[in-house]
This record gives structure tokens, sequence and C-alpha cells, in this order.
């Protein structure tokens, strides 16, 4: 068997490419964690009543140049019935928005002095979109450091409709604030392909910009001629050069053992980063529809065939960024709030940020119907008014995670053991991200602590000599980056590329990732402050 050459690349545990056997270890999956500070941003702003603020498709960064967090979402106007069972936003009813932050929890949205709302310009409105509805529909954005024209450091995507058609759109500016927009002629997708989605921005690992979206339609509800609503596919369209968008192809369908009525993907079709030179993860917020017998004949037409009854955020991962997989189907990656909260309804996950060795994850949430914009919803009356002391309609949140906090892999009481497949690496260290806790939960139960241990083991599974187990030294703490010591000793034995095992043995500990780094590390091939951007300041 030939080893995995990981180099120095940090591994972690979201498939098993690396494990070849467990014993008494468990794969545990982690959620996310809401800030005490939520919701940080509201619509409590004129120009942002009707459904709320959104990040579908909106734009967090921490801006490496300038050191502090922007932010672009979306704030729309309510739906306006059409003529027939329609319905439609007013011009320029979509709108794009911009705040800035200092700490990524308290923001501050700035007199922009570009756009006019009801006879002022004292907003933080960016300029409207030109040549059609003027709508900035999912504003995704990302910095080009490796632009030659200053012009267009700043490159965004998004949707208007021009001439009755919906299209891809771009729009470039120096400052992420002045923008040109609707430069070029916009991206037609043939339908049921739709391009509302999210920008993944540019794929280091396949040299190219990339954009998540979806393919939509309608299936029949019963045989009576109803249709529902639905979501087919997430698509992934690529662009050599911001300019000239194909290979748009499916990425995630539903699957066999999927539930009656599930679509892959709704607001959040795919926010995705590269996390390390090997490793892409993402999310999509999978929904279920709604079926005749949810409601009443006569709300069906002007709701319920248009809303999902349930969404699910999900985790994705990908080795290439061209082929994804839900780490664990059905499973809610992030959770819809607790009763009573201002994200009880539903959420949606943008592309997480890595600042200050944490993982931030902002994202949209509301405590009501997404559908309670349409016109005929019964909650309708009720978008951005205050009910209980909470505004009602959609706001945006923030949650954290430790660093590779995704997946741990978990020895409890009784010792197991971790043993990776054959590997390579020209590495001269063993550095882990763990957690070992010195005492149990409960201070009053008398457990024996966390430990961790590792040992080298040859191509015949043997410890090479004076890297067993009895060699380590035990960790005991909580560090994303410990370097794993055999009496003391730091360097592994002299591998040169030569095939080897690592061995974890765990005992009430969580092992998050490792790394066989050199000592002469090598930048991040991938910049997650900036999720997308190319390039570096």
């Amino acid at each position: 068997m030939n080893p995995i050459n990981i180099g120095t690349i940090r591994q972690l545990f979201l498939d098993e490419h690396v494990v070849d056997r467990m014993e008494a270890v468990h794969r545990q999956f982690h959620r996310p964690v809401r800030h005490p500070a939520n919701p940080i941003i509201e619509s409590d702003q004129r120009w942002e009543h009707g459904g709320g603020v959104y990040l579908y498709g909106g734009t967090v960064m921490y801006d490496r140049e300038a050191r502090h967090f922007k932010m672009w979402y979306r704030a729309s106007s309510p739906l306006l019935r059409t003529e027939g069972s329609g319905f439609d936003v007013a011009e320029g009813g979509y709108k794009a928005c911009y705040a800035v932050s200092d700490d990524g929890v308290h923001w501050h949205k700035p007199d922009l002095s570009l756009r006019e709302f009801a006879g002022s310009t004292a907003n933080n409105l960016l300029p409207p979109s030109k040549d059609g509805k003027g709508f900035i529909r999912r504003p995704n954005l990302i910095k080009d450091y490796e632009e030659s024209d200053p012009g267009s450091r700043y490159k965004m995507v998004y949707m208007d409709n021009i001439d009755g058609q919906w299209g891809l759109s771009k729009g470039f500016s120096y400052d992420g604030i002045s923008w040109e927009m609707n430069v070029g002629q916009p991206h037609r997708f043939e339908k049921p392909i739709a391009p509302n989605g999210v920008l993944f921005g540019w794929d280091a690992g396949n040299e190219e910009f990339v954009h998540y979206h979806r393919k939509t339609g309608r299936v029949r509800a019963d045989v009576d001629g109803r249709f529902v609503r639905t979501k087919s596919a997430v698509m992934r369209t690529s662009s050599p050069d911001f300019e000239t968008w194909g290979g748009t192809h499916e990425v995630l369908t539903r699957g066999e053992d999927d539930p009656p009525g599930w679509s892959p993907s709704h607001g959040i079709d795919l926010a995705g980063v590269q996390l390390t030179e090997g490793l892409y993860i993402g999310f999509v917020d999978t929904v279920t529809r709604h079926f005749v017998e949810d409601a009443p004949a006569d709300a069906w037409e002007g709701v319920h065939s248009q809303e999902f009854a349930e969404y699910r955020t999900e985790l994705m991962v990908s080795c290439d960024g061209q082929k994804w997989d839900r780490v664990a189907p059905m499973w809610e990656f992030m959770r819809r709030g607790l009763w009573g909260t201002w994200d009880r309804d539903h959420v949606g996950v943008a592309k997480p940020i890595v600042h200050d060795d944490q993982i931030l994850l902002y994202y949209l949430g509301s405590n009501i119907p997404l559908a309670a914009n349409l016109p005929d919803h019964p909650q309708f009356p009720m978008l951005n008014t205050i009910v209980d002391g909470q505004r009602m309609g959609h706001a945006i949140g923030l949650a954290t995670m430790r660093l590779d906090g995704f997946v741990s892999m978990d020895g409890y009481d009784t010792p197991g053991t971790l043993t990776t497949r054959l590997l390579s690496s020209n590495g001269d260290r063993l550095v882990v991200n763990a957690r070992a806790p010195e005492a149990a939960f409960d201070a009053q139960a008398l457990r024996p602590h966390g430990s961790l241990r590792a040992e080298v083991l040859d191509v015949r599974g043997h410890p090479i000599e004076g890297y067993s187990v009895d060699d380590c030294d035990p960790f005991t703490g909580d560090d994303l980056r410990h370097t794993v010591t055999w009496k003391g000793l730091t360097e592994l034995p002299r591998l040169d590329g030569n095939a080897f095992r690592l061995r974890f043995h765990l005992r009430n500990a969580a092992l998050y990732s490792f790394q066989v780094p050199d000592r002469d590390p090598r930048p991040e091939d991938v910049e997650l402050a900036e999720p997308g951007s190319r390039g570096a300041p």
C-alpha cells in the first residue's frame, strides 16, 4: 500500500482519509456556540425594513490591510403581489448595506452618502445597480490582491433582473464602498438553473474563481394539479478571469436515503472555504417542502407552495472543491435557536472566518418563517414589528468554534487508540490540537484526568525505538498546537518521506487535528481571514 503524503498540512477528521482503525475511540461532532451579544445586526434602520437584514450570499471578512472587520449584507423591501399568483419586489427593492467593526461583535453602520432613500442619503447603502431593476441581490464579494487594476481590487457578483431575466451581474471597486455596477454582460443560466448563490471566490486548488448556486423547479404536490417549489441540486460554475463563467455542473443532489420532499439547499447553497491545501469545508441549508395536508387548501397557493417546512444546516466536505459530500447526512451542524429566541425559526451560515485562532461563523436567523414576506402569509403584518422585545424578521448573529473544532476523536474512561494509515512526510515534529482536561466536569467525581500520548510505528506496525507509548510524555491540558515529546525529545525519527504510522492513545481526551511540520514552516496556501480572496496584501 502506498503511503499518504501528508506533507506539513494539518490533518482533520471530517472523514476517514488518514484513519486506519480505532479501538474504544469515538468520532464526536461539534456545533458552534452562539455569542451572547446576538443578534449583532438588526433591521433597525428604515431602509432595512421589510424582511429584515440577510446574509444569504452576503460577505463578512477581517480586512488584513485595514485591520478591522467588514460586512456587506442585504436588505429587502416586502414582496408585492403581481398579476396571477406571482410575487415580486419593487424596483430597487434588493439593497446592499455596509458595516464595520473592530472586534467582530459590535458593528457600526457608517453614513456613506451614496444612495438616496426617502429623500436622504444619510445611510449605509451601496449605490444601486444599473440597466436593470437596480437590484443588488446576494451581494457576494472578495478582495483580489493579484489584480493589476486598483479599481477592481474588490470584486462582487450579485443578481439583477435585466430585461425580465435574472442574471449573475458583476461589480468592481477600489475600496469596497464605491462601486461600478453591472460591468460587462450578466451571465445567464438556462432554466431551471438560477444564479442566486454564494461566491466561493478564488479556488487556489483549482486556480479559478468559483460560484455555487442552485437548480430550481416545481414538482407536483398531488393528483389535483397543485405544485410545490423545490431545489433539486447545488451547482458549481467557474471562471478563470471573473469575466467568463462556465463549466456549470451539479455537486449535490438528493440521495436515495433522504426523506420525501427533501431538497439540497435553499438560501445558503454552499458557503465553502478551502480550509487546508487538500481540504474544503462548507455549509448548506437543506430543506423539506410542505405537503398538501400541512395547510388549509385556501392557504396552499399563496403560502405553503412557496415556502419550506424545515431548514437544516449541514456540514459539507471535499478534497478537491469539485465533488462534495455531506459529513453526516441529516445531522444539524447548527440548530435553530431555542423557543422564544430571535433565531428560532431558521438559520443559515455564511462562509467561516478564522481570526485569532478561532473560527467565526456569521449567520442569519429569523423568528418567523422566510415566506412571511409573502403578502398572503398570515405573519406578513408582523414583519419588523416588536413582539415581547424582539424585532420580527431576519437579523444577523455570530457563533464561534475552536480552531479545527468541527470533529474530534474522543477516548473516554476506557483508554482508546487511533492508528493512522501509512503516512509520509518530511516534517520533523508532531503537533496536535487536543484537549485532555485535568478534571472531570463533575468536580466531585473521582475520575482519572485526561491524557494524550502518541507513538510512531514503522511499516510493520512496530513502535520505532525511543518513540513508543511508554516513551511519550503524557499531555494534559488544552492546546491548539501542542508539540508531542518523547522523554523530552521533540524531534521525530528521521523520516525523509519514508512510510510510518502514528498511534494516538486517548484517555478522556479529544484529538481535533494533527500535523507534522518542519522547522521552516511555509505560509498557509489559503487565507481564512478573507475567505475566497486571492493573494496577500
